[in-house]
C-alpha cells in the first residue's frame, strides 16, 4: 500500500494493490466520507465488505453537498476513525426508548452460571450478589 499525502497531512491518496487491500485499509481508517466510482459488480462488492465508513457515496455524481444538502443523508458523521464504532447522528438518536427484561426463577438459574463467571471476570462482585440475593437467600 503507497500513501501519497497531501500539504501539512490533510489529504491522501492511497493506491492499494488490490480490492481487498483497499476494503481493508477503508475498513481501517474508517472515513468520514466514503466516494465510490466504479463498475456495478465493484460497487456491489464494496458494499459488501465495506463496513467502517461515516457515509457511503456512490457513483459519480453523489457528492457529499448533494448528500448533506438535497438527499437527506445526515452531516453529522463519526470522524477520526470513529466510524469503526459509531453511526452517524439521524432522528432515531432522538428517540427515547427501555429495554425491558423479565426471567422467571427457574431462567435466572439457568443462566446464573454465566452472571457468575463474567461478575468474576469483570470483578463485579455486586453484580453477581445481585442475583446470589434472589436464588439462595
Amino acid at each position: 500500500m503507497q500513501n501519497v499525502f497531501g500539504s501539512n497531512g490533510k489529504g491522501a491518496i492511497v493506491a492499494a494493490s488490490d480490492l481487498g487491500e483497499a476494503f481493508d485499509f477503508i475498513n481501517w481508517f474508517a472515513p468520514e466520507h466514503l466516494m465510490i466510482i466504479c463498475d456495478k459488480e465493484t460497487e456491489v462488492h464494496a458494499l459488501t465488505r465495506i463496513s467502517h465508513a461515516g457515509e457511503i457515496l456512490i457513483g459519480p455524481f453523489t457528492p457529499f453537498s448533494a448528500a448533506n444538502y438535497g438527499i437527506g443523508i445526515t452531516a453529522v458523521l463519526p470522524t477520526n476513525h470513529f466510524a469503526r464504532a459509531f453511526s452517524c447522528v439521524t432522528s432515531k438518536d432522538m428517540v427515547k426508548y427501555s429495554t425491558i427484561g423479565k426471567l422467571s426463577k427457574e431462567a435466572l438459574q439457568e443462566i446464573y452460571p454465566i452472571i457468575k463467571e463474567m461478575g468474576n471476570y469483570e470483578q463485579l462482585p455486586c453484580h453477581v450478589k445481585a442475583a446470589d440475593i434472589r436464588l439462595f437467600e
